[in-house]
């Protein structure tokens, strides 16, 4: 006869790891943004594809993260008034922002990927 296969539940386990995994998922999370600003910021500076006259636009590049509960940003910005003209005039040729943008974006949801990979499975 054959013989019945279970399952065994552990509900106080259950309730304790599903307390603390938002908390743990965000403590990560947030770690991941932190992690990938200086990181942009600095491939934005080493990277910006125009010569520089003054230096002024190249040390105006930078990146700031926001948490606000569990809403995470990363900003990439220019910190000179004509930062815009060097994204969008010249058919983009001069970008630097846009394309850094795209890339922290892969670089962002590798990390996630890798982070949920943390998760014990079973």
């Amino acid at each position: 006869m054959p013989r019945n296969k279970g399952m065994t539940f552990n509900s106080h386990r259950l309730e304790t790891n599903l307390s603390t995994f938002n908390e743990r998922a965000n403590k990560g999370i947030t770690a991941a943004f932190e992690y990938q600003a200086p990181k942009s910021a600095g491939r934005m500076r080493s990277e910006a594809p125009w010569t520089d006259r003054t230096g002024n636009a190249r040390n105006g590049l930078f990146t700031a993260t926001k948490h606000s509960g569990t809403r995470h940003s990363l900003l990439l910005a220019h910190g000179m008034h004509y930062g815009i003209y060097l994204e969008k005039d010249h058919s983009g040729r001069y970008a630097i922002v846009i394309p850094e943008i795209r890339r922290a974006a892969d670089d962002l949801q590798r990390l996630m990927t890798k982070l949920l990979d943390t998760i014990p499975r079973g």
